[in-house]
C-alpha cells in the first residue's frame, strides 16, 4: 500500500499539478486523486495538499484588507497630491526602473554560498473576486476621485479614474517579481528592519553592508511607476533567528492623495494592506499569489497592462544592464514563465536574439543593447588584457580592455555586477588620441570591497551615473574629487601603454607646399602687412578651402591627413572659458577674431606647436587652446609652456600691438598631439591697468 500512495503522490506532483490546465479542470482532476488517496488511508496527506493547491492557484483564506488612517490634524496639516516626487523620479522610464531597481535589489540579498540568484517576472492574471478587500478598495478610490474632482484637480481624477478602471476588470492583471537563493527581509517588524523600510518608511535605506546598491530608499518607488492602481504588494520568507520572527511577512502600500471619506473624515494619502494594518505572518491568511516556499521576496504589482512582446522588453532591459552578474554566474532570470531563461550559458545567445534587438529598438535603446554584446567580449577570450588598478582612497579595481577595430574608444564601469556608466565623475573619458580603438569593462576587483562601497558613495539613486554632488561634506568630496583624478589618470596611462599608435614613417607631402610657408620665411615677413595680390592674408600664405582639403587629402594614403593647422577664424568652440582672475573668480573679456591664424608641428613631437598671428588689436591677449573634435565640438587642452608670454590656468597671456606679427612655440599639456584651434579674449583696459 505505501508504495502505490507514493506512486499516486508522483503523478500528482510531476504530471498533473505542472499541467497548464484551467483550475476548474485541475480542481476536478486533483479532487479524483483526493479520493483516491484518502481511500488509500493517507489521511494525513489532504492537508498538505491543500496547502500546495492554494499555494499555485492563487485561492486561500485572504483575510488582508486596506486601512486608510486618518489625519487627525485635518486639511490644514496635509495636502497630499497625486505627483508623489518618488514615483515621478522612474516615471520617465517605468520598465526599465522596475526591472533595474528589483533586479539590483535581489542581486544585494543574495546567500553568497547559494549563487546565482534565480529571478522570476511573470504576468499573471486573477479574478476580481480575489483581490483583497476588493469592494472596500473600489469605495476608497472613488471617494479620493470625487474629493479631487471637487478641488478641480484633473491629473489626480485621471489617475484615480485609471486606478478603478483597471479594479473593474473580470481579471486583474498582476506582474509577479520574485527571487530565490536570497535571504528574503527578515523581521521583526519595526524602524531600521528591512521589512519595515520596504513598506513603511520614506528616504530611510536599510542593508546588510555598505557594499550594497539596493537599500529599500528611493528606489523602491520604481516599483508604484509601473502599476495603473498605485498599488504594490509584497511578501517575503526568511529565516528565522529568534523565536519572535515568524519567518514571513505579506503587505501592500497604496499612494493615492488626502481625501474626505463618505462621513467627512479626513485621510492620509497612504493606505496599508495587511491584517488590521499590520504584516500578515501567517502564508494561509495571504492571498495565493503572495505565497511563498522558499527564502525571498515577492514583489507583485497590480493593473501591470503589458503589451505585446513584454517579455522581451524586459529581457533587453536585464540583458544590457546586467550582462556582467550573469556572466559571472552572480544572478539569472527567468521570464514570462520560463519563456526566456538568461544564465552564463544563454547569455551569449540572447545578446544576439533578433527579438530582444526589435525590442530595444523600439525602446530607443538599440545602440546600448548591441554595445553590451560589445563589452561582453572584453570578458573573455584570449587577447583581453587584465590589470589591476591600485587607487588611493578607492580601492582595488580590475580592468578588462580588448583592442578592437571599429572605432569605439569606450570605457564602462560596472558595481555588484550591474554596468552604471562609461563615465567615472566629472572626468570625461571619450577622448583618446593616437590610439587603437579599444573597450575596457572596469569593476572592483571583488564584490564586497572597498571599492565597491566608494562607488556606491557616488552612485545616483537611478543607478545611471557617479556624482560627487552625492557626498555632501566638503572635505570628503575633495577627497573624493583627487582620488577620481588619480582612478582617471591611471585609466589613461593604461590605455596609453596597451593601445598607443606607433609613429614608424613621416612622408613628405610636397602637394601641400602651396599651403604653408617655411617658419624662417613666416619670420622675415614684414610687420607692415603686405599683401599678395589676390589673396587675404599675410604674403605667402593662402588661406585654405574646404574642397581644396578634400581634393589632398583625397589623394593621399589611407589614414595620412595635413599637419594640425588652427582654424582661420580662432574663434574657438561650444565653450566659453575665461581666464580666472587671482581670487578665483572669472574675469570679464571681449572674445575677437585673429585672421589667418595660423599654428603647425614644427617637429616629430607633435605636442610642441609654432604659432604664426599678426595683432588686431593692442592690448593683453589671453589665448586658449582647443582641441577640434570629429563631432565638430571643442575641448580646451591646457597650455603648459610658451616661449612668449605668461601661463595662468593653462591660458597664454601676452602683450600685443596692432599690426605686429609674432611668432612662438607652445607646449600643450595632457601629451594632446591632435588638431587644434584657438579661442582669444583681449582684456579691457580696467583689467590691463590691473
Amino acid at each position: 500500500m505505501p508504495s502505490t500512495l507514493a506512486c499516486l503522490e508522483n503523478l500528482l506532483e510531476n504530471v498533473i499539478l505542472p499541467t497548464k490546465q484551467p483550475n476548474t479542470q485541475l480542481k476536478e482532476v486533483i479532487n479524483k486523486f483526493k479520493i483516491a488517496i484518502l481511500s488509500l488511508g493517507a489521511l494525513e496527506y489532504n492537508v498538505q495538499l491543500h496547502r500546495n493547491f492554494s499555494r499555485q492557484s492563487g485561492t486561500g483564506k485572504n483575510v488582508m484588507d486596506v486601512i486608510f488612517s486618518e489625519e487627525l490634524g485635518g486639511a490644514d496639516e496635509e495636502d497630499k497630491g497625486i505627483k508623489d516626487a518618488g514615483i515621478q523620479t522612474f516615471a520617465h522610464d517605468k520598465k526599465s526602473s522596475v526591472t533595474r531597481e528589483m533586479a539590483q535589489n535581489s542581486n544585494d540579498a543574495a546567500k553568497e554560498d547559494e549563487r546565482p540568484v534565480i529571478m522570476s517576472f511573470d504576468l499573471i492574471k486573477i479574478p476580481k473576486s480575489e483581490f483583497p478587500d476588493h469592494k472596500n478598495f473600489s469605495k476608497i478610490l472613488t471617494e479620493c476621485t470625487e474629493d479631487n474632482r471637487v478641488l478641480g484637480r484633473e491629473d489626480a481624477v485621471a489617475t484615480l479614474e485609471e486606478a478603478q478602471r483597471l479594479l473593474s476588470l473580470p481579471e486583474i492583471p498582476i506582474l509577479l517579481i520574485s527571487d530565490q537563493n536570497t535571504k528574503g527581509l527578515p523581521g521583526p517588524y519595526k524602524k531600521n528592519e528591512k521589512f519595515y523600510t520596504l513598506v513603511i518608511s520614506d528616504g530611510v535605506s536599510a542593508k546588510d553592508d555598505a557594499f550594497s546598491g539596493g537599500s529599500f530608499g528611493i528606489g523602491k518607488n520604481a516599483a508604484f511607476s509601473a502599476t495603473g492602481m498605485r498599488t504594490v504588494f509584497y511578501s517575503t520568507q526568511f529565516d528565522a533567528a529568534n523565536d519572535d520572527a515568524c519567518g514571513f511577512f505579506a503587505m501592500g502600500k497604496t499612494i493615492l492623495t488626502n481625501f474626505h471619506d463618505s462621513i467627512g473624515k479626513y485621510r492620509k494619502p497612504k493606505g496599508l494592506w495587511g491584517k488590521h494594518g499590520k504584516p500578515i505572518t501567517d502564508q494561509n491568511d495571504a492571498p495565493g499569489w503572495l505565497k511563498r516556499d522558499k527564502d525571498g521576496l515577492t514583489v507583485a504589482i497590480p493593473g501591470f497592462e503589458a503589451e505585446e512582446g513584454w517579455a522581451y522588453d524586459f529581457a533587453q532591459v536585464l540583458l544590457r544592464n546586467f550582462f556582467f552578474a550573469v556572466h559571472q554566474g552572480l544572478i539569472s532570470f527567468r521570464i514570462n514563465d520560463g519563456e526566456i531563461l538568461i544564465n552564463q550559458n544563454t547569455l551569449k545567445g540572447w545578446l544576439h536574439d533578433d527579438r530582444c534587438k526589435n525590442a530595444a529598438r523600439n525602446s530607443n535603446s538599440l545602440n546600448e543593447f548591441e554595445e553590451a554584446a560589445k563589452f561582453l567580449e572584453t570578458l573573455t577570450g584570449s587577447d583581453v588584457i587584465v590589470e589591476e588598478l591600485d587607487i588611493k582612497g578607492l580601492g582595488k579595481f580590475r580592468a578588462n580592455l580588448k583592442i578592437c577595430d571599429d572605432g569605439s574608444k569606450a570605457f564602462l564601469f560596472v558595481r555588484n555586477g550591474m554596468a552604471i556608466s562609461k563615465e567615472l565623475g566629472p572626468h570625461k573619458l571619450q577622448i583618446f588620441h593616437n590610439v587603437k580603438s579599444f573597450r575596457c569593462v572596469v569593476s572592483p576587483a571583488e564584490l564586497k570591497s572597498n571599492a565597491s562601497k566608494s562607488l556606491r558613495i557616488l552612485e545616483t539613486p537611478e543607478h545611471t551615473k557617479f556624482s560627487l554632488d552625492q557626498i555632501e561634506n566638503p572635505d570628503e568630496r575633495k577627497k573624493m574629487a583627487e582620488s577620481l583624478r588619480d582612478f582617471h589618470n591611471q585609466l589613461r596611462a593604461m590605455i596609453k601603454s596597451h593601445a598607443s599608435i606607433e609613429v614608424k614613417d613621416i612622408d613628405d607631402l610636397s602637394e601641400l607646399d602651396r599651403f604653408f610657408q617655411s617658419l624662417d620665411a613666416a619670420s622675415n615677413q614684414s610687420n607692415a602687412g603686405e599683401e599678395t595680390p589676390g589673396s587675404d592674408g599675410p604674403r605667402g600664405f593662402e588661406p585654405i578651402k574646404a574642397d581644396a582639403i578634400k581634393k589632398i587629402i583625397g589623394k593621399g594614403k589611407p589614414g595620412k591627413a595635413p599637419a594640425g593647422k588652427g582654424k582661420k577664424s580662432g574663434k574657438g568652440g561650444k565653450k566659453n572659458n575665461h581666464p580666472k582672475g587671482p581670487g578665483g573668480g572669472e574675469r570679464k573679456v571681449e572674445t575677437i577674431k585673429i585672421p589667418n591664424m595660423r599654428s603647425f608641428a614644427a617637429d616629430i613631437d607633435r605636442s610642441k606647436r609654432t604659432v604664426i598671428f599678426e595683432s588686431p588689436a593692442t592690448g593683453k591677449l589671453c589665448i586658449e587652446a582647443q582641441a577640434i573634435e570629429f563631432d565638430g565640438g571643442n575641448t580646451s587642452i591646457p597650455i603648459s609652456s610658451s616661449t612668449e608670454g605668461s601661463i595662468i590656468n593653462g591660458i597664454i597671456e601676452l602683450p600685443v600691438q596692432t599690426g605686429k606679427k609674432l611668432v612662438f612655440e607652445v607646449t600643450l599639456g595632457d601629451d594632446y598631439s591632435g588638431p587644434i584651434d584657438f579661442q582669444c579674449s583681449l582684456k579691457p583696459e580696467s583689467s590691463r591697468s590691473n
